[in-house]
């Protein structure tokens, strides 16, 4: 179940659809099958937006697979998932032991990250710096390249 409540144009930027194009180009490629459906629920109006920027690198057997339930959803989710199984927060009787109807003991919802855990700070500090080089001088710069791919910029 894919829950898109609170999407916005800050999830639709360069990176981040890198990162889906990766994650559905190694499902497709490494485990054709082990999608079985993915349900899209509360799409916001930006959602065809970034489903169509998806959708060239998506296989057909893929998109097949890819369910858009709408105003309706939690009838469609009890359609495909049996109640027992799904979270009482989507229309089902699933509950944690404390009787939260998120699931929290066996969902990872996600949400913002931390700005501490932002791994761009730490990558600057570790390789990058600046050199102010006159003219006529040089200034030689050795990196240890980690993983292929590397960009030098």
């Amino acid at each position: 179940i894919f829950y898109c409540e609170g999407l916005g144009l800050k999830h639709f930027w360069k990176p981040l659809v890198e990162v889906y194009q990766e994650f559905f180009g190694l499902l497709e490629e490494n485990y054709p099958e082990t999608l079985k459906f993915m349900l899209i629920v509360k799409a916001t109006k930006l959602f065809p937006v970034g489903y169509n920027l998806m959708k060239p690198f998506l296989s057909e057997d893929t998109r097949r697979k890819i369910i858009v339930l709408g105003s309706n959803w939690k009838e469609g989710l009890l359609k495909l998932i049996s109640p027992e199984e799904l979270p009482a927060q989507f229309g089902g009787t699933l509950t944690d032991p404390d009787g939260n109807p998120k699931c929290l003991t066996k969902i990872n919802y996600g949400g913002e990250i931390p700005k501490s855990m932002y791994v761009r700070d730490q990558v600057k500090t570790q390789y990058e710096h600046s050199v102010q080089i006159n003219r006529g001088s040089s200034h030689q710069v050795e990196y240890e390249i980690l993983f292929p791919g590397c960009v030098l910029r």
